[in-house]
């Protein structure tokens, strides 16, 4: 009885080290892989809307592919904050005035271009629901062709 009791434990100990702990691993080492992608991917979008100082269409819409393509379902966050200046204009008080996804899309709804302006910040995050995945922003360099 003690004999088939430990071929029991035995057996079951290798399953868990051939085929269990290895797909955990893989799922695991997938999950990070995925999580560098999409941070490469939110990158790229924010510094090239930093050196334009504008989001185009296309360049959502890339992005947007880009993340919500991958399996798990992610949520994308955009944040513009525009500058607020003192009365003769020559240095910035705060960042003020927040523009949200919704505020941006529609804008790309209607002009194909949402432009910032210089000194203003973007920020871009993506969760997963139960956490922040990635989270990138900064100051735009350079302004738009036409500043709203």
């Amino acid at each position: 009885m003690g004999e088939a009791y430990g071929t029991a434990v035995a057996i079951m100990l290798s399953v868990y080290m051939m085929f269990i702990l290895p797909l955990n691993n893989m799922l695991y080492e997938n999950e990070k892989l995925e999580q560098m992608y999409i941070v490469n991917e939110v990158t790229y979008f924010v510094e090239q809307a930093r050196n334009t100082g504008s989001i185009d269409k296309s360049m959502y819409l890339s992005l947007e592919k880009n993340i919500t393509g991958l399996n798990n379902r992610y949520n994308i966050m955009i944040t513009h904050y525009k500058s607020i200046y003192n009365e003769d204009k020559s240095e910035i008080i705060y960042f003020g005035e927040e523009n949200y996804l919704w505020n941006i899309k529609e804008v790309l709804e209607k002009n194909d271009i949402y432009n910032m302006s210089r000194n203003e910040y973007i920020k871009v995050s993506v969760s997963d629901g139960e956490k922040m995945v990635a989270c990138y922003g900064g100051g735009i360099k350079n302004e738009g062709e036409t500043p709203e």
